[in-house]
């Protein structure tokens, strides 16, 4: 009976293993290894539950786009814009807070969700993050610069949509502000 028991325990084990790869594939993204789009709605709609929860909770995301990519993919390559996408990915996740969850979630879009973080601590992470990605990201060939934009759910009520359009609506205030400093 105790042998039966542990073989079946041995064999659901394998299973649960063999699951778990499963889950990696659905929310990873397969460059970079950071999560990917998927769980980036999910996670993003557990942050606005936890907001409607408790009027004192907060959270913010940041959003990350790589600026000019198609002309890195363009001029060097497409292994090379890979290469630039794993290196923002992985200086991204050495930059953030332990609790922060960084994601591709999309060509060259990334995304932070920082819970329990306000409009003004979101501002503190993107100066933070966009220092020690600048200097980083200054040394790529080709050169790459990033633009950001964050927002943060209002308190008591959250819309994940409107978050996200108005991290976006940053993000390209920040991009335009960019290219008329180029120009």
């Amino acid at each position: 009976m105790i042998s039966q028991l542990r073989a079946e325990n041995a064999t659901l084990r394998r299973e649960v293993q063999r699951l778990s790869t499963f889950e990696s594939l659905a929310y990873r993204d397969h460059l970079t290894g950071l999560l990917n789009r998927r769980a980036f709605a999910e996670r993003l709609e557990e942050e606005c539950a936890r907001v409607r929860r408790g009027p004192d909770y907060q959270f913010a995301i940041v959003v990350i786009d790589v600026d000019d990519f198609k002309a890195i993919n363009d001029n060097y390559g497409h292994a090379t814009g890979d290469e630039v996408l794993s290196t923002i990915a992985f200086l991204l996740e050495r930059n953030v807070r332990n609790v922060d969850l960084c994601y591709r979630i999309g060509g060259d879009e990334f995304a932070i969700i920082l819970p329990g973080t306000d409009e003004a601590g979101s501002d503190i992470v993107i100066r933070r993050v966009a220092a020690r990605m600048s200097i980083a990201v200054s040394t790529l060939r080709p050169m790459v610069s990033l633009s950001f934009g964050s927002a943060a759910a209002p308190p008591g009520r959250a819309d994940a949509d409107a978050v996200v359009a108005a991290a976006d609506k940053a993000m390209y205030r920040d991009k335009r502000r960019r290219k008329a400093a180029r120009s």
